[in-house]
């Protein structure tokens, strides 16, 4: 039996459970394609993440960006965590879920002119400058609301890491991020900016790595860096690492906390500098599926293909970068015999496959489906292409469900034209 490795997705007499429910059952009471959420996972998640870490000064900030929806943030400002905002949108819905600005910290490569000074306006934190001109425009908008505002800036390390072109952002050239060099004279300029107040230096190398090389590469790179920082008079409180810890969509093996944590514990062994995380992906990613209906099935020419009503829409990682997610039956047939199959969507475009060459027990129309690790990436990237509305968004907790996101209706899609 096909069977994703996961403990909060199992299947009970050879039906597939979110925890204690079966998700049929919220695809019959809600309709497809709907999202859901295991609760238990993300907590877990969290869980191992703070153990491994425990005894290395660090503070963790929930990236919103991978999944923002109202009640997730509220559940982990429960847990206590901070927060990583990338735009005035975010740090919105952060607000609403009963977060303290003082929580928040505010990225971004591009932030419009709403963005710093609602950012500034609120009391965020800390605010993460990726150019020169951003630093001045930081410092400006301070001065006319007479502040200083602690900010870091995110340093371009120059290295390639191991993961897909379209999701690395610490090689140079890339948009993400300010040249060492430049970024060193912006420290050493520091009281030319007499609004704000440099605390912190900020690193990001992208996204689902699995390898602690690339990480250690570089904080042994900040090591000697931050010496040339503080010889100029900035003194260095935090180092954020960003995100970007490998997970697995196959039952595998995920990023190795545990060599990390080590290898930060001999670098920086005392307390004075605290090292930020900003995990996403990592928290939510396993925690969520797609569940679809089958639409139809044909055959065209060699190939055997399962339309299902979830879509690129919904989905976007497989046709962006041509990434895997794990689609099971959510009724499996032990007896029968597997068969090929490709799974696409109905929105019109060629790239709308969400699998190719997958096993599957045989598929018949009004079957449900079940595309796995969709919690991260997944709503947050959707479209209203082709006019499609988003679909329900369903957090599951032991053996109940609530809705945390309504299907948009036709009619809130055509509202203002």
């Amino acid at each position: 039996m096909n069977q994703f490795s996961n403990d909060f997705y199992t299947y009970h007499n050879n039906e597939l459970y979110c925890e204690e429910v079966r998700l049929s059952d919220i695809a019959e009471k809600y309709g497809t394609p709907v999202y859901v959420y295991s609760k238990k996972s993300m907590l877990k998640r969290l869980k191992t993440f703070r153990e491994a870490f425990r005894e290395l000064e660090h503070r963790i900030f929930y990236a919103v960006k991978s999944n923002s929806n109202i009640s997730i943030i509220r559940l982990f400002h429960a847990e206590g965590l901070g927060f990583d905002v990338n735009s005035y949108g975010e740090m919105t819905r952060a607000l609403k879920a009963g977060v303290l600005p003082r929580d928040m910290i505010m990225s971004g490569v591009a932030k419009s002119d709403t963005d710093i000074k609602e950012a500034l306006k609120a009391g965020v934190a800390i605010l993460k400058a990726e150019s020169k001109e951003e630093v001045e425009l930081i410092n400006h908008y301070a001065g006319e609301l007479r502040m200083v505002q602690e900010i870091a800036l995110r340093v371009n390390p120059d290295i390639i890491v191991p993961t897909h072109p379209h999701i690395s952002t610490a090689a140079s050239g890339n948009k993400f991020g300010i040249d060492a060099e430049e970024a060193l004279q912006i420290y050493n300029s520091a009281g030319l900016y007499q609004n704000l107040k440099f605390t912190g230096i900020d690193v990001h190398l992208g996204s689902h790595i699995f390898d602690t090389v690339p990480y250690v590469t570089v904080v042994r790179k900040l090591r000697d860096y931050i010496e040339s920082i503080e010889r100029g008079g900035v003194f260095i409180k935090h180092i954020d690492l960003g995100g970007g810890y490998g997970v697995s969509y196959t039952g595998g093996d995920d990023f190795p906390f545990g060599e990390l944590s080590s290898e930060l514990k001999n670098l920086f062994p005392g307390k004075e500098r605290t090292i930020y995380f900003e995990p996403g992906r990592y928290l939510t990613a396993n925690a969520g599926v797609l569940v679809s209906k089958v639409l139809f099935t044909k055959r065209n020419g060699p190939k055997d293909i399962v339309l299902i009503d979830g879509s690129m829409s919904e989905l976007m990682r497989p046709a962006l970068y041509g990434a895997y997610h794990e689609i099971y039956n959510n009724v499996v047939s032990p007896g029968e015999e597997m068969m090929v199959y490709d799974i696409a969507g109905p929105v019109c475009e060629s790239s709308d496959y969400l699998a190719k060459e997958r096993k599957l027990y045989p598929v018949k129309r009004g079957d449900y489906l079940s595309v796995m690790s969709t919690g991260s990436y997944g709503y947050v990237m959707a479209s209203n292409y082709n006019t499609r509305p988003r679909p329900y968004e369903i957090l599951v907790d032991g053996n109940q469900y609530k809705v945390i996101k309504e299907r948009e209706t036709y009619e809130s899609l055509m509202s203002g034209e």
